[in-house]
């Protein structure tokens, strides 16, 4: 299924969460440290909404650059007959996407009708990146028998973003695994190249969010 690894706390221990079959929820584990974790599903507020859905691609990433790691989900049932029995569930299913509030709870943002949230898809992976280089987050989700699905981010806060490409001066020429801080007023961020494509982008200023949509 999918694995998604990132510092959702600001404090710069990296923290888990992994998608399940239906009927249960996606574990989130926070990182304690010392090579220990511990389950927060419940607590951070993921669990319930997520049992009825099988999840495959999830991801921390920062929709409304408030500085703090959101949560998404892309879903999908991997049999058709869900369509048309009594399981509670359906074969092609909504995205789920997550605001981070505190670093420590977590809040469902509403499946808009018209909005990429509030469409349907047989996903089965995802991909973020800032396709149309505004400073907010995109997001792709791979689908079973069809085209990939665009979801344009078109949240309307003003926050300030930073994008920084790194290169090593040695061996590690794409700079994977370098780290890097920045200090927003009270606020510590912390990003993580991870690949050879991931830029990092920290945010300088904090304020309020909407919503992601498909572009029109």
């Amino acid at each position: 299924m999918g694995l998604a690894i990132g510092d959702y706390r600001n404090n710069g221990l990296l923290d888990i969460c992994n998608t399940t079959f239906s009927d249960d929820y996606d574990p989130l584990y926070r990182n304690d440290g010392d090579a220990n974790f511990t389950d927060v599903s419940y607590e951070s507020g993921i669990a319930d909404t997520t049992i009825p859905f099988l999840g495959w691609g999830d991801g921390f990433f920062d929709f409304d650059n408030d500085g703090w790691k959101d949560l998404f989900f892309a879903n999908g049932h991997v049999y058709p007959e869900a369509e048309t029995s009594n399981w509670g569930t359906t074969y092609a299913q909504r995205p789920l996407l997550f605001r981070n509030l505190t670093g420590k709870k977590f809040a469902l943002v509403p499946a808009l009708e018209g909005s990429g949230l509030g469409k349907t898809y047989k996903g089965r992976g995802i991909a973020f990146g800032d396709i149309f280089n505004t400073g907010h987050i995109d997001v792709v989700i791979n689908t079973l028998d069809g085209p990939p699905a665009l979801l344009q981010n078109v949240d309307k806060d003003q926050n300030h973003w930073l994008e920084i490409e790194l290169e090593g001066v040695k061996s590690n020429r794409f700079a994977i695994g370098a780290q890097l801080t920045v200090k927003s007023g009270e606020k510590t961020i912390f990003r993580t190249k991870k690949s050879v494509n991931s830029r990092c982008s920290l945010v300088k200023r904090c304020a309020i969010a909407s919503l992601m949509s498909t572009p029109n």
